[in-house]
């Protein structure tokens, strides 16, 4: 099993998301642009990029450890 933690970097323009290793190691990334449409659509959206981090990962454990 992978110790592993989300990554999420909220900007002006896009939204990142990243599962990376307690050595640094990065297992995926994944990006979306920045919508304008409020908070409750803006966590919508990174509630769907984060889910998208997983989305080819089914043959892999990972142990989620923190955001």
């Amino acid at each position: 099993m992978n110790e592993t933690w989300i990554a999420i970097d909220i900007g002006g323009t896009k939204t990142a998301a990243g599962l990376i290793s307690s050595q640094g190691e990065i297992f995926r990334i994944e990006q979306i642009s920045t919508g304008q449409e409020g908070v409750e659509k803006g966590l919508q959206e990174i509630s769907k990029l984060i889910d998208s981090l997983f989305s080819d990962t089914k043959d892999e454990d990972f142990h989620i450890s923190g955001i």
